[in-house]
């Protein structure tokens, strides 16, 4: 079965990258034979990757840029007035999507002690899928939820530099 991959380009250490990433069962990134995460340089360049190793990526989109130092700032001082739930919902899921890749298993299941906070964040989104027209949900935040959410994406953020190999144009 041919899967489509897309292209997600993220901010780290100043610098913007790209990888693959797919949706399925559970969604994830491509890795290479050795485990790990590829950031590539720059679109062409992955793309060139891709082509030579029968992986498919789709044209549909432009990537969303995840801001990686965004998060990675808030998270070193977590401050309860200024949780950007957009973004830390973006480094969440990609957070999630590396380890399961990296780990060969779904491992949002290992999350559910932290589903308070996912929803609660996820909820600060206001989709319009689940914010009913009119209303928005603005979070109020404890400390405590924000120490946990904080140590999530340091965690989370170290996990990915670990697993993430860059890779540039020769």
């Amino acid at each position: 079965m041919r899967r489509d991959s897309y292209l997600l380009k993220y901010r780290l250490d100043g610098d913007d990258r790209y990888l693959l990433w797919y949706e399925g069962d559970p969604d994830g990134v491509v890795v290479d034979d050795g485990g790990w995460v590829l950031g590539f340089a720059d679109a062409s360049h992955l793309r060139a990757w891709a082509d030579g190793n029968a992986v498919a990526v789709s044209d549909d989109d432009t990537p969303v840029l995840h801001d990686l130092d965004g998060v990675g700032q808030w998270s070193a001082d977590p401050d309860p007035n200024h949780v950007d739930c957009v973004a830390i919902l973006e480094a969440w899921n990609l957070f999630t999507d590396v380890r399961s890749s990296v780990e060969r298993r779904n491992v949002a299941r290992d999350e559910r002690r932290d589903y308070d906070l996912y929803d609660k964040v996820f909820r600060g989104n206001n989709l319009p899928a689940v914010t009913p027209e009119g209303t928005s949900y603005v979070p109020v935040w404890s400390d405590a939820e924000v120490s946990r959410l904080g140590a999530i994406m340091r965690d989370g953020l170290r996990f990915f530099r670990a697993h993430v190999r860059r890779v540039d144009p020769d």
